[in-house]
């Protein structure tokens, strides 16, 4: 599935815009709806990747955004972004018992094993309740394809015929804005918040490149790459940030000194991450928007076009 997911998500060489737009959509619509038809066969991979689907789509409307009438975009931003909403509660519970496993498995922090293991016996006994509820009573599943086909029946009707270059420069230079504005903010204020919304601009721009992955793959490979890192990096601090927040709301589950001692190791790992990741983001950001949105459209132009 992994494979298929990212098969077709790049441009195709003289694919017109407005075709590139729809085929990107409606592919990752029917993954998505492809995920919940075998939902109950392994969830946790069906939320995941239905999550990252999501925001693929969103990256692809966000790169089209100068294209639409700010209600069309908004109400589509929305409904993807709820969407994702409706899994994340799933999604936050595998992600506590992936960092707790990232803890354990540095033998540094070996004096919390024991209450990482008590805590991942109790998140896992939620979630199997949590799955359960999702699939059975609330019909997740079923709710995300009847949402995903009106989106289908609805991206029919877009109309973007007006497509260009112009456009993908527009949409290039807004996002890297973004992200470059974000990283202003984690400078002077650096905290879960901030970082998180820095990693949205990074895995916004990380879909948006492999995109056009084919434009130059000898140059794009190694920044994707970068980009790729960043994201997970970030990724990490903000899911020992969430780890942090569940620790504090479950008391119950630890001792006052295990919770002390497992709160001390989560800000101390997200201090080391935080001291690789702000450098790179700094780096990848060195550019200002126009420049940016420049240098792709000049790929785009010189070898898009190619026969």
């Amino acid at each position: 599935m992994k494979k298929q997911a990212f098969n077709g998500f790049r441009i195709y060489r003289n694919e017109a815009l407005p075709d590139f737009f729809t085929r990107l959509v409606t592919e990752q619509l029917n993954l998505c709806i492809d995920l919940c038809h075998g939902f109950a066969k392994n969830p946790d991979y069906a939320v995941h990747e239905i999550r990252k689907a999501t925001k693929r789509i969103r990256s692809v409307y966000r790169l089209f955004q100068p294209g639409f009438e700010t209600e069309a975009y908004e109400n589509a931003r929305r409904q993807f972004a709820g969407l994702s909403d409706l899994l994340a509660i799933a999604r936050r519970n595998e992600v506590y018992r992936q960092s707790l496993a990232l803890l354990s498995g540095d033998r540094r922090y070996k004096p919390v094993h024991l209450a990482a293991e008590k805590l991942t016996e109790e998140i896992t006994k939620q979630h199997k309740t949590f799955i359960f509820n999702m699939i059975q009573q609330e019909h997740i599943p079923e709710q995300i394809v009847t949402i995903l086909k009106k989106e289908k029946q609805l991206l029919r009707k877009t109309n973007l015929s007006h497509a260009d270059l112009s456009l993908l420069y527009a949409g290039w230079k807004q996002t890297y804005r973004q992200g470059l504005n974000n990283l202003k903010v984690v400078m002077q204020h650096t905290n879960a918040i901030t970082l998180h919304n820095l990693r949205k601009s990074v895995k916004m721009i990380w879909n948006q490149l492999l995109l056009f992955q084919p434009l130059w793959p000898a140059v794009l490979n190694g920044y994707i790459s970068q980009f790729d890192r960043l994201a997970e990096k970030l990724g990490m601090d903000h899911d020992l940030a969430e780890l942090e927040a569940f620790i504090k709301a479950n008391t119950h589950i630890l001792s006052p000194d295990e919770t002390s001692n497992m709160l001390a190791v989560t800000a101390k790992k997200q201090q080391q991450i935080r001291q690789t990741a702000i450098p790179i983001a700094t780096k990848l950001f060195a550019e200002k928007p126009g420049a940016f949105a420049s240098r792709m459209a000049v790929y785009y132009n010189e070898l898009a076009i190619r026969p």
